[in-house]
């Protein structure tokens, strides 16, 4: 019979999952002004088809355009039994154009983190114009605002086309279009007022989509 020695030193390890959650599919999208809400479907297997089940969180990437590099700007907690598939970014600029991707990350000691999501083109909702001033004369009105381009950060507005303005003669129930200017342009002058008469206006800033 061999003979057999004492037991070594005892060694504890926990056998760790090597398995990524499988690629988020289905990233959308819906704007507001200041805001990009982003939803996707919930992910429930890992990448090589079985049942996910230590899903830890989802993170979410932002790239200015093709050739940066993502930017992580949020990580939404979701478990498999309490899935949380959506996400505001309220860190983008106005009048934008920026790539958004969403990865599935489990909760291991060293998380294993899904193949990225199809990138999402999106494009933010300009500013809303500034200092809208009025000035009334024989049979006109000239309005003046503050231009929504930032001289110091090119990418806010950078899609901007041009400024709507808007006419109320109804005392603010209902406004009608009047005119449109181009980006350059911070001033309209309304020729088709009728003395006597008060109106109210307002400017719109929009963007170059089609």
């Amino acid at each position: 019979m061999p003979l057999e020695s004492q037991q070594s030193n005892q060694v504890t390890v926990m056998v760790s999952d090597a398995l990524a959650p499988a690629k988020v599919q289905n990233l959308r999208y819906t704007v507001s002004q200041g805001k990009v809400s982003l939803a996707w479907d919930p992910v429930t297997t890992n990448s090589d088809s079985s049942p996910l089940t230590d899903l830890a969180a989802y993170r979410v990437y932002r790239k200015d355009d093709e050739g940066s590099s993502p930017v992580l700007v949020g990580t939404v907690a979701s478990t498999i039994d309490n899935q949380v598939t959506n996400f505001d970014d309220t860190t983008m600029l106005d009048g934008a154009s920026y790539l958004y991707i969403v990865t599935a990350v489990d909760n291991e000691a060293t998380p294993n983190e899904s193949v990225a999501s199809d990138e999402l083109p999106v494009k933010t909702i300009p500013s809303v114009p500034q200092n809208l001033q009025a000035t009334s004369g024989d049979g006109h009105t000239h309005l003046t605002w503050d231009s929504v381009l930032d001289g110091g950060n090119a990418k806010k507005n950078e899609n901007l086309a041009g400024y709507n303005v808007y006419r109320s003669d109804d005392g603010g129930a209902t406004f009608n279009k009047i005119g449109s200017v181009d980006k350059n342009t911070l001033s309209y002058q309304d020729n088709t007022v009728a003395i006597g008469q008060q109106y109210i206006y307002a400017v719109t800033a929009f963007d170059n989509s089609p």
